[in-house]
């Protein structure tokens, strides 16, 4: 039996708003694959500044679920985010 992956990796260069932004790890809780369809794993993502109060603020949900409200506010309000996802495909001979 012949095992085949292909990865693609592709630089991305992340910037800053300004110094007191930063940047961290949430990971997807249902990770459990589909064929043929792209399973997020992992995401790394920026803070945003909350105008209002004047300091940057991050995602409050620790693990993420997709169509999810808590998740979405991250990807709304991060100005820069990368998400890691993996995707399984049938091999044609």
């Amino acid at each position: 039996m012949n095992t085949r992956v292909k990865v693609e990796t592709k630089e991305i260069n992340l910037g800053k708003t300004d110094n007191r932004q930063f940047y961290n790890w949430r990971e997807y809780e249902e990770t459990k694959w589909k064929l043929n369809e792209k399973v997020p794993l992992l995401i790394f993502a920026s803070s945003w500044l909350d105008r209002e109060y004047n300091f940057h603020r991050f995602c409050r949900v620790v693990n993420l679920k997709e169509n999810d409200e808590r998740t979405q506010e991250l990807l709304d309000y991060s100005p820069n985010y990368i998400v890691i996802n993996y995707k399984i495909s049938e091999i044609e001979k």
